[in-house]
């Protein structure tokens, strides 16, 4: 949790970054090597960020 939260911030930015992807990924090795999970998912088809982006385009940075 300290790694994931440094200093005690907790990111609540709804978008999908490539960060985002990875973190998702490691947990689905971790839940693989649990027994918690068979097969994979496939990110590329199960991933869809074209709205969330196109909100944040629309609306601009956060203020």
């Amino acid at each position: 949790m300290r790694a994931t939260y440094r200093g005690g911030v907790f990111n609540q930015d709804p978008r999908i970054t490539e960060g985002t992807l990875r973190s998702f990924q490691e947990e689905e090795q971790v839940m693989i090597a649990a027994g918690l999970l068979k097969g994979r998912v496939d990110y590329g088809r199960w991933v869809d960020k074209r709205l969330i982006d196109a909100v944040h385009a629309e609306a601009g940075p956060p203020q």
